[in-house]
C-alpha cells in the first residue's frame, strides 16, 4: 500500500494531507487533532471522519500541515484535505468502487469537502462604503429656480392682490434674513421681491 498526498484550500489557507498506511492516527502539525480549539471548529475538522465512518480510517494515518489564511479558513482547508486524502487513498490502494462510494457519500453531505470554494472577498472601491455600496446621490432636477422678472410676472398674474402683496412681502423678509441682509444674494432677491410688491400695489 502506497501513500498519497492531497491539498485543501479555503481563501488563502492551504492544507496538505499525507495519507499513509497506519493505525488510524490523525495529527496536525505534529500534534493530535483532538487538541484543535475551539471545540465547535474541531468537529468541523472531524466531519469527513464522522461521515465516512471511523472504521474506514482504521488502517491509515493522516499527517496534516496548514499555513496561510485565518483560523477558520485553515480548519476548512484541513477538512477538505482530509476528505480528499481518504478518497485518493482508497482509489489508489483499494478498488475504484469503494472510492466512488466514499466520494458520493462526502458530496451528498457537503460538496465543499471535495470541491474548493472559489469565492473571494471583493475589494472596496472608491465612492462608497464597500465593494458594491455607493454613496447616496440627491437628485435636484425637480427644483425650479426663478429669476426676479419671472417672480414679478407671477405676482402680477395673481388675481387676489392681497395674496400677491403678502407673498411678495414674505419673500422679501425671507431674503433679508440671508446672512443678516449683508449677502449680495439677499440684497438682489430682496430688491426684486420688494419691487414686485410695489408694482402690484
Amino acid at each position: 500500500m502506497s501513500a498519497v498526498q492531497t491539498f485543501g484550500k479555503k481563501k488563502t489557507a492551504t492544507a496538505v494531507a499525507h495519507v499513509t498506511p497506519g493505525r488510524g492516527l490523525i495529527r496536525l502539525n505534529g500534534s493530535p487533532i483532538s487538541l484543535v480549539e475551539p471545540v465547535v471548529l474541531r468537529y468541523k475538522v472531524y466531519e469527513p471522519v464522522l461521515v465516512v465512518g471511523a472504521d474506514k480510517l482504521a488502517n491509515l494515518d493522516i499527517r496534516l500541515r496548514v499555513k496561510g489564511g485565518g483560523h477558520v479558513s485553515q480548519l476548512y482547508a484541513l477538512r477538505q484535505a482530509i476528505a480528499k486524502g481518504i478518497v485518493a487513498f482508497y482509489a489508489k490502494n483499494e478498488d475504484a468502487a469503494s472510492a466512488l462510494e466514499l466520494k458520493k457519500t462526502l458530496v451528498a453531505y457537503d460538496r465543499s469537502l471535495l470541491v474548493a470554494d472559489p469565492r473571494r472577498m471583493e475589494p472596496k472601491k472608491f465612492g462608497g462604503r464597500g465593494a458594491r455600496a455607493r454613496r447616496q446621490k440627491v437628485s435636484r432636477d425637480d427644483v425650479t429656480f426663478w429669476n426676479g422678472a419671472d417672480l414679478v410676472t407671477f405676482l402680477h398674474s395673481l388675481t387676489d392682490k392681497s395674496l400677491a402683496e403678502s407673498m411678495g412681502q414674505a419673500c422679501g423678509r425671507l431674503a433679508s434674513y440671508m446672512d443678516g441682509g449683508r449677502s449680495p444674494w439677499a440684497w438682489f432677491f430682496g430688491g426684486w421681491f420688494h419691487w414686485g410688491t410695489r408694482c402690484i400695489s
